[in-house]
């Protein structure tokens, strides 16, 4: 918002028609004014169930079984973040990013194409990181549990046998997504930092 958008919201605030209620939707609650967010009750919204997901998925976009349970179970609670995996190739993408990872088709070729098609719009980039994380958080559960029940990421259990995966390296890993989500919010040059993360978990492992 502009200074002068800010000051006639916040005049709106202070003296609202008795007729009207106001909802102010955010996914960055610190880039609101202090001033408008004092006046404003915090009402916090829990993700859907998976199974409220695959409902919806069934009936209303009509999916068959298979594809509802996998979208449902990737989505993380969230319409939005289902209907993203099902735009484009970004399923298809999805796969070939955790192989990539795992060592199949490892080349510095690879490492770049991978991270222009991710970055094409920061939507692209959070919801591709987001997957990264729970693909390194199944690779934990199945190296301490030595069960796939649990994965998040069912299409690609075939690439989480981590028996030889060393600890250090998922948690090195996802300290360096978590690292790479946080310079987001600054100026960089997105493909740069996205390559830089590709070949560090990659030289890691």
């Amino acid at each position: 918002m502009t200074h002068e958008a800010t000051n006639a919201l916040l005049k709106t605030l202070e003296e609202p028609p008795l007729f009207n209620i106001f909802f102010l939707v955010t996914s960055s609650e610190r880039d609101i004014p202090l001033t408008i967010r004092s006046r404003c009750a915090k009402i916090g919204f829990s993700p859907l169930t998976t199974e409220s997901l695959k409902q919806y998925f069934l009936n209303n976009l009509n999916l068959d079984k298979g594809k509802a349970e996998l979208i449902s179970h990737i989505s993380q609670g969230s319409i939005g973040c289902g209907l993203f995996w099902m735009e484009n190739d970004h399923l298809l993408l999805r796969h070939r990013l955790a192989e990539l990872i795992m060592g199949k088709n490892r080349s510095f070729t690879n490492v770049t194409l991978m991270s222009e098609r991710i970055t094409k719009s920061r939507r692209d980039l959070t919801m591709f990181l987001s997957f990264l994380l729970s693909l390194f958080r199944d690779m934990s559960v199945v190296r301490e549990y030595r069960d796939t029940s649990m994965v998040i990421n069912m299409d690609i259990k075939e690439l989480l046998k981590t028996e030889s995966v060393d600890t250090r390296w998922i948690e090195a890993s996802i300290r360096r997504i978590q690292e790479t989500f946080g310079m987001l919010r600054y100026n960089i040059n997105k493909l740069l930092a996205i390559e830089t993360m590709l070949l560090n978990i990659m030289e890691q492992k």
